[in-house]
């Protein structure tokens, strides 16, 4: 008990910071012999002056991570002009992919979805409305591979901010009329025709001059997926070691992609996949027109309407030749997929996996801006009205928007309900067909293979 009662200890409490006076009794158990200390609330500041009781400094906000006050200071908007204008035309694709007038063109395509009202942006943020500039420059930049806390941080924004622009642009992309078109119908012969032409430019004596696409499929590597987030997690594992969804796609001979599926687990073999499809469930009951055709590589040996290479070593002369003017073609969707994981970063790490809808629509929006950015590079002012694309993920519905409105509980069943209509195949018209495709696919090979012959075309020599 201090000199003078616990009414002088209560006195002290309230007119000393508790840090002081913790301090001060510490020092009266010390100092035993310290000075009296009266009632009047004046000489116990002076007893506690004699002492060298000083007053607590005031907290600056120091932690484990650092002084936040630094951090917590007022944000500074980029301004985007002054931004730009330091940036080459090498440093401005570098950070975006792609061209300032490739960037400009998607800007005009979607910023009216990334305008909001005035009057509620400045009520949400002093600073007013985050430009559509702006968010489209944070989006590509995640999507080239950046950071968040490195974007979020560079553009002046709150990192809360950062996710809905991000989500926000991203459907922009995906629902655009211009990059969203549908894959010209299987009897559509004039845009077949034009697709035929592009690939026999490439193939060595026009020998292959009736493919209107190559088809393969990669995998999309995920985060580790946990049975909380999808039913039968263990289905996108796949046999090299990570998680992953089967991505099958095909490209014309300019390298874009006209038809593409999201919709199945790594795990799931691509000859499935394909099938699977709405490009493959179309294949699988009818014949193609005029021997047109598309190439694949031997995992799609056993689907109508595709030619894949002769299998095996030690091949017959013509069978080599017609395995390397086949490579020819095929290598383009190989190329295709190589410039779409080289120039999005974010496919050089795992896919995030907390909410199973946005890999799909990360995936999706890198292939069309994909088809986009070669479009704009062949110095065309719009994507070509007479080649369109098609896709097998539909994204019709905000992310958040299509979690609470699905009556699906199970992820995995929710990721596959975006894609088109999986019916079953007409099983009927398979059977009645499956004689005649065999019968084409071979009549095909062997007109290939004649055309090899005649003009002499054999595999070149390996150079020493």
């Amino acid at each position: 008990i201090p000199p003078g009662g616990w009414r002088t200890g209560i006195v002290m409490r309230d007119k000393v910071r508790r840090s002081s006076w913790t301090r001060f009794i510490d020092r009266w158990d010390d100092e035993s012999d310290g000075c009296d200390i009266p009632n009047s609330p004046s000489s116990e500041l002076d007893c506690a002056e004699d002492l060298n009781v000083k007053k607590a400094p005031r907290r600056q906000g120091n932690n484990k991570y650092g002084n936040f006050t630094e951090m917590n200071k007022k944000r500074r908007r980029l301004d985007w002009h002054q931004w730009i204008e330091t940036l080459s035309d090498y440093k401005f694709r570098s950070f975006y992919r792609m061209s300032r007038h490739a960037f400009h063109r998607l800007l005009s395509l979607i910023r009216a979805q990334l305008q909001r009202c005035e009057y509620r942006a400045k009520a949400g943020c002093p600073q007013g409305q985050i430009s559509p500039e702006l968010q489209l420059s944070m989006t590509l930049r995640w999507l080239a591979g950046g950071s968040y806390l490195d974007i979020h941080h560079f553009h002046g924004v709150s990192q809360g901010a950062f996710f809905q622009i991000k989500d926000r642009v991203l459907n922009a992309i995906a629902k655009s009329p211009v990059l969203r078109k549908h894959y010209p119908s299987l009897n559509d012969t004039d845009v077949l025709q034009r697709f035929c032409d592009g690939f026999a430019d490439k193939s060595s004596g026009r020998v292959f001059d009736k493919c209107i696409g190559a088809v393969d499929g990669i995998l999309i590597e995920l985060h580790e997926i946990k049975d909380t987030e999808a039913i039968r997690a263990a289905q996108y594992f796949t046999r090299k070691g990570y998680f992953a969804l089967n991505v099958q796609a095909v490209c014309d001979a300019q390298r874009r992609f006209t038809w593409f599926s999201i919709e199945n687990p790594g795990s799931v073999h691509d000859s499935l996949a394909f099938i699977k499809g709405s490009l493959g469930r179309a294949l699988s009951s009818v014949v193609l027109r005029d021997g047109m055709y598309l190439v694949g590589d031997p995992a799609y040996k056993g689907i109508p309407n595709i030619l894949t290479p002769f299998e095996g070593g030690n091949l017959p002369v013509w069978h080599d030749s017609f395995n390397f003017h086949l490579s020819q073609i095929r290598i383009n969707v190989e190329c295709a997929f190589g410039m779409l994981i080289n120039r999005f970063g974010i496919f050089w790490r795992g896919l995030r996996t907390d909410n199973m809808f946005l890999p799909p629509l990360i995936i999706e929006v890198c292939m069309r801006l994909h088809n986009f950015i070669i479009d704009i590079d062949q110095d065309d002012a719009e994507p070509s009205s007479d080649i369109d694309w098609s896709m097998e993920y539909r994204n019709d519905i905000h992310v958040k928007d299509r979690l609470q409105q699905s009556h699906c509980p199970n992820p995995q069943n929710m990721l596959t309900s975006c894609g088109w209509d999986d019916t079953e195949p007409n099983h009927e018209a398979i059977l009645n067909t499956t004689s005649i495709q065999k019968e084409q696919k071979q009549k095909l090979v062997a007109e290939i293979m004649h055309k090899l012959e005649e003009s002499n075309l054999r595999r070149p020599p390996v150079r020493s």
